[in-house]
């Protein structure tokens, strides 16, 4: 019902195309573009990073492995997932062979009203040999304070210290050329955001000195 009501009125505003007209046509085309390249591109990389991801069982399997050297101290990695194992996590595990006897696996979710009362704010459960998964919950109207949610985990139990805790992120590196069914300029076009986009780390409010970093590549 409404497309034929808005044919209406582009028909009778066809013939200004041609004076002038196509540019806020151009404008709103390149705008959607961008949007849908975005939620597209970030589409198929959530599917590569996190879609084969190892469970929670081979997980606590890893970290009770007598090659994997239990450091002391609490690491948090941030995962865009509730579900399964971050890459960053067995990067770390198979770069270094060690893992903090403490580690919390945290995922910020946006939910659909504009504040989270705070007794909803932190979802936390223990998946086992020291590992633990927590969830904080905000609404679309807060902004994500991942040194509270420490504050809030330690309150629960874990022995765990906001100031000197290391945060591991994930750094996707998209390269072009894989068999993705993305339009090849799309593909470009997405490099190119994601290049210039902010990294996640800058809206979480955590020390600069306590992050680390670990490249992910990706081809699409």
């Amino acid at each position: 019902m409404f497309l034929v009501i808005d044919l209406g009125f582009f028909g009778s505003n066809a013939r200004k195309i041609a004076d002038g007209g196509w540019f806020p046509l151009v404008i709103a085309g390149a705008v959607l573009a961008v949007m849908h390249t975005w939620k597209t591109g970030r589409n198929v990389v959530f599917e590569r990073v996190y879609g084969g991801n190892v469970t929670e069982e081979e997980l606590v399997t890893i970290a009770r492995s007598q090659h994997v050297f239990r450091v002391p101290g609490a690491a948090v990695f941030m995962v865009g997932s509730p579900k399964g194992t971050p890459l960053a996590l067995l990067h770390h595990v198979k770069a270094n062979r060690c893992l903090h006897k403490t580690v919390v696996l945290l995922s910020i979710l946006t939910e659909d009203q504009p504040t989270v009362p705070a007794a909803n704010r932190l979802r936390l459960r223990e998946i086992g040999e020291g590992v633990w998964r927590a969830t904080g919950h905000y609404g679309y109207m807060e902004s994500p304070d991942v040194s509270d949610l420490v504050s809030l985990i330690k309150e629960a139990g874990l022995t765990i210290k906001a100031q000197s805790a290391t945060y591991f992120f994930s750094r996707e590196m998209v390269m072009t050329g894989g068999n993705t069914g993305m339009w090849e300029w799309e593909k470009g076009l997405y490099s190119f955001l994601i290049r210039n986009a902010r990294p996640a780390k800058d809206y979480y409010n955590i020390t600069p000195s306590q992050i680390i970093e670990i490249g992910l590549p990706v081809q699409l």
